[in-house]
């Protein structure tokens, strides 16, 4: 696969860009933090690269799982997390890391992301 052969490639590079998208559910008791690095901040702020990194997070949301290994292992669409991942790596030509997932369970839970 394509995404694999770039990401053997790429493996030294470093990701210091990327997204990171905390997201609430609609009764403010569980809440959901994902960061998906990328190597420059042209694909960091691609819509697709966006996009991708939110459905990340609501598969997250909605399924819980309880570390990022088990994240990367659900399934988005008809394949696992960490095969789109890998498939990206192959559309986009820049190493790509699901590097952090967190899950917070509690009464009235806010998200916040701080700019810049």
């Amino acid at each position: 696969e394509r995404g694999q052969e770039v990401a053997k490639k790429r493996s030294d590079r470093e990701t210091s860009e990327g997204a990171v998208l905390a997201k609430v559910s609609a009764d403010g008791k569980s809440a959901a933090i994902v960061s998906l690095n990328c190597e420059t901040d042209f694909v960091a702020k691609n819509d697709d690269f966006v996009k991708l990194t939110g459905e990340i997070l609501d598969v997250a949301l909605a399924e819980k799982p309880a570390d990022l290994d088990a994240l990367k292992k659900l399934s988005l669409g008809d394949i696992s997390i960490e095969d789109k991942v890998s498939e990206q790596i192959g559309v986009i030509g820049e190493k790509i890391e699901l590097s952090y997932y967190e899950m917070a369970e509690a009464e009235g839970l806010y998200a916040y992301i701080h700019p810049g």
